[in-house]
């Protein structure tokens, strides 16, 4: 066995390393987002220990079909993983998509083995190969796909923008990609370009990196909590959405501007669009719908006008000797749920820094 085996076996490691965290992790909280991340890194530990074993000269086939199954697993049981993060379950036919190129390997492996047809055997593993590819940008596009869907879901409910709680998830797909990338180089490269190579030591090493950053952050991440997002995804729990007419719709908008203004409900930073519809007696539909008719934007940015609107009172004050203070006064009485969010929203909304729109506004 070539001296550097070690090196070789570190993603077989890693992956175990994880995969026994996650069984752990599922033994006490039996969640769908850990029994897929469980999943997940148990076809990692196959996958990997089967290229240990071809490396160690070790090559047959049942290894080979192992090999080819699990490369077909890895990426759809992520997008599971992403779609269960992000609260939603698949349906039955996005499982046969996703799941039923994984059962082509040992079908067609099997029949090649029990014919003799080796130098088949070789062109189906291109096809496994091509795949693979196919699979790598369905999971990338689709995972970019979803997660914009999901950030609409929440800037539709919640008055402050979450795109804080998407961070870790987009971490998380990025840093997928990169695997996916190297992954798929070595793939078309072919691991017999490898034999004997002390070269493989640095993509072995590569890999097992970013395997255990991937798992870290899998680790980390924050959900956001299951009851709430459940609100947000499940439109049958609100009245059924009905057409209205002009009249129906301005006196909605006019009920919501008067109590937006004599109530300042904009300045509480856990208000959400069911605050709004229990007050105005409707349904968050319909709330949805008119912000998004007649005024162009979604909930979060709806509210966010009427915050940067109160921080504009405060900034323009002369009041205050130190334009540190007025910021800071503004940040903190304007209702956004961070710093960063406050100036991000008033630079969005004016074009303007807040310490630029002071100085350009004082009176």
């Amino acid at each position: 066995m070539p001296y550097y085996s070690l090196v070789i076996s570190l993603p077989v490691f890693v992956c175990l390393f994880w995969w026994v965290y996650f069984i752990i992790k599922t033994c006490k909280a039996n969640t769908l987002t850990m029994r897929w991340a469980t999943s997940f890194f148990g076809v990692s530990t196959l996958l990997y220990l089967c290229h240990y074993l071809y490396f160690s000269g070790i090559e047959n086939y049942v290894a080979e079909t192992i090999y080819a199954t699990c490369n077909l697993l890895v990426y759809p049981l992520f997008y599971a993983y992403l779609m269960a993060l992000t609260e939603h379950k698949l349906t039955l036919s996005q499982c046969l998509f996703l799941f039923i190129p994984a059962a082509f390997p040992p079908i067609t492996y099997s029949i090649c083995f029990a014919l003799g047809l080796l130098e088949t055997q070789i062109t189906l593993s291109w096809m496994v190969r091509v795949c693979f590819a196919i699979q790598v940008l369905c999971v990338w596009g689709l995972g970019q796909y979803r997660l914009k869907n999901y950030k609409n879901s929440l800037d539709d409910y919640f008055s402050d923008d979450r795109s804080r709680v998407l961070r870790p998830l987009a971490l998380l797909l990025h840093l997928f990609l990169l695997i996916a990338i190297l992954s798929f180089i070595l793939n078309l490269i072919g691991r017999r370009w490898f034999d004997d190579n002390a070269f493989i030591v640095l993509p072995a090493t590569i890999m097992s990196v970013m395997l255990y950053v991937l798992g870290y952050v899998t680790a980390e991440i924050e959900r956001f909590p299951h009851n709430v997002l459940n609100s947000v995804e499940k439109k049958g729990n609100v009245v059924e959405n009905k057409k209205t007419d002009s009249v129906v719709q301005d006196n909605l908008r006019q009920a919501l501007e008067r109590y937006m203004q004599q109530e300042k409900a904009y300045l509480r930073q856990d208000l959400t669009i069911d605050d709004l519809a229990r007050v105005l007696t409707t349904n968050r539909t319909y709330i949805s719908n008119l912000i998004n008719t007649c005024y162009g934007v979604n909930f979060s940015q709806f509210i966010a006008q009427y915050r940067v609107e109160y921080a504009k009172q405060i900034l323009s004050s002369q009041d205050y000797s130190l334009d540190k203070e007025a910021i800071q006064d503004a940040i903190a009485l304007s209702g956004f749920a961070s710093e960063n969010t406050f100036y991000r929203q008033f630079k969005n909304i004016t074009g303007m820094t807040p310490l630029e729109w002071r100085k350009k506004n004082i009176k």
